[in-house]
């Protein structure tokens, strides 16, 4: 059976048609969800760094950090900036919410690796502001605001007994294989990668997404640093199969590069809370012996070139000029436990106290911010910032505004940063809060703490007094940096004031 050829003119009409088609197709489809529009963002939180462990920011420091340095020359520095508290978890829970911890249900201490979250589902959080704007958040790293962990079938959940504080939840409770609930990935976070608390407390485990990686889990024995007191390292716990220490901050480093390199076409924002330089301290062969800091220095350095190998990156995906990039830390370090004082390196710089205090050692932080012809390079500021201030930078960054009863905490420092102002709009006072829960409050030079003594680590932690009314220290921070002249009762006036302000503002977070 013979079939006839199409004409010519039908082969021209049949062309025309398909063409059409084509255009119109062409028309209606949606434009490449991985387009990039920018800026990224990039916000390392070191783990227990002080301001005075950048070479940069520290003449006399005893480690050297030229990447760091570097982003400083590259950047904007903040001589006055601060963590809301003077611990981990509180200060994590103000970077993602934009709110002050005392307002949650931990008015002190931490949380622990077993802990329930601490962040209540429906929250706005940094990452749900970023996702709703079209960004990939990811969070790599080191979590520490607490997990709704699967318990085991008939056994009941440890963090329902009031009784038993949690560092002391039983492992043998959890059911492993199970997904967790209500973790980054249910707070606005694309991804998430990391270990549930610090390093140093039990569970040891990766977590991707919702799954315990490399199980089974197996017990491991408690370490200690002989070389440094017998500062523990770990704690004994349970731990997925292969898990080791040393291994986790190049594994999250590297977790941290690839997720920049395949998200290189549409903007993004990477938080990658470090575990380091917190215990254990544990600096890698690379980087032992390196600084004149001890183990502790090594980590600092090993630190550094964490910010060094994200840098580059970036740089090599030609995405450094559309990035925002902050590095800072989640308080103050903690100087008697870390860092030998035969060394004579100051990680906490001439502030008193250190992490856990009320004292400017505990809170007052590195904060580095650079951005390509945005932010002015080898800039400084002395504009009382927190770390709190996250939120309201990056709603003005996207142009979105904050609903009532977000952020509540969070003044943009976006104007700071793109030189159009030297303060902070809106903000009078700054408030601090120590692991034992002490507050003080801050207005312009003058700090008023309510209590006496450290309130953290350092000793005394805390003196009792017979008359209440006398249980405050005030420090003129201007004249006096390491707050070693208590003025109190020689400026009634202010203090009183100072007092009453804190009072208000804080009388719901006491609760």
């Amino acid at each position: 059976m013979s079939r006839t050829l199409p004409s010519p003119l039908y082969a021209v009409v049949l062309l025309f048609v398909v063409s059409c088609m084509e255009r119109s197709e062409k028309k209606v489809q949606p434009p490449e969800p991985d387009a990039q529009v920018g800026p990224n963002v990039v916000y390392i939180l070191a783990d227990d760094m002080g301001y005075g462990d950048i070479g940069a920011l520290n003449p006399n420091a005893k480690v050297h950090t030229p990447a760091l340095d570097a982003l400083i020359g590259n950047g904007m520095h903040f001589t006055d900036a601060h963590s809301s508290s003077s611990v981990c978890t509180p200060s994590r829970y103000s970077i993602l919410t934009g709110r002050y911890a005392w307002r949650s249900a931990l008015k002190r201490g931490v949380t622990w690796g077993y802990s329930p979250p601490l962040i209540q589902q429906g929250s706005a959080t940094v990452a749900s502001l970023m996702q709703k704007n079209g960004y990939r958040t990811a969070c790599i790293g080191k979590w520490h605001l607490g997990l709704e962990w699967a318990v085991k079938d008939g056994v009941a959940a440890p963090w329902d007994n009031p009784k038993l504080h949690p560092s002391k939840y039983p492992a043998n409770a959890i059911d492993f294989a199970k997904p967790i609930a209500n973790g980054p990935t249910s707070l606005g976070f694309d991804y998430f990668f990391g270990i549930p608390a610090s390093l140093d407390m039990r569970p040891y485990c990766y977590i991707e997404n919702e799954t315990v990686l490399d199980l089974p889990m197996r017990p491991v024995d408690k370490e200690v640093l002989v070389a440094r007191d017998s500062l523990v390292q770990w704690h004994s716990g349970m731990a997925s199969s292969h898990f080791k220490h040393a291994e986790v901050l190049p594994t999250l480093t590297d977790k941290a590069v690839d997720f920049i390199q395949k998200n290189k076409k549409r903007p993004f924002f990477l938080y990658f809370p470090l575990t380091a330089p917190h215990s254990p301290l544990l600096p890698s062969k690379r980087f032992q012996g390196s600084s004149k800091a001890g183990d502790y220095g090594d980590f600092i350095q090993m630190v550094d070139h964490v910010v060094h190998t994200i840098s580059k990156t970036l740089e090599q995906e030609g995405l450094a000029a559309n990035t925002l990039f902050i590095f800072t830390s989640d308080n103050g370090t903690f100087e008697r436990a870390y860092i030998d004082p035969d060394y004579g390196h100051d990680g906490n710089h001439h502030f008193r106290g250190q992490k856990a205090d009320i004292y400017e050692g505990g809170h007052r932080v590195p904060f580095i911010a650079s951005w390509k012809n945005k932010i002015s390079p080898n800039s400084s500021s002395d504009a009382p910032i927190l770390l709190n201030d996250l939120m309201a930078t990056l709603a003005e960054l996207t142009k979105t505004e904050l609903r009532e009863g977000e952020g509540e905490d969070s003044r943009s420092i976006l104007p700071i940063l793109q030189g159009k102002r030297d303060r902070v709009a809106d903000r009078d006072f700054l408030i601090h809060h120590s692991s034992r829960g002490f507050f003080a409050i801050r207005k312009d030079s003058l700090k008023l703490i309510d209590g006496l003594g450290s309130g953290g680590f350092t000793l005394p932690y805390k003196i009792a007094v017979d008359d209440a009314e006398k249980a405050f220290q005030l420090y003129n921070l201007n004249t006096d940096i390491s707050e070693a002249t208590d003025l109190f009762n020689t400026m009634p006036d202010q203090q009183q004031k100072l007092y009453e302000t804190l009072m208000k503002y804080t009388e719901a977070g006491r609760k």
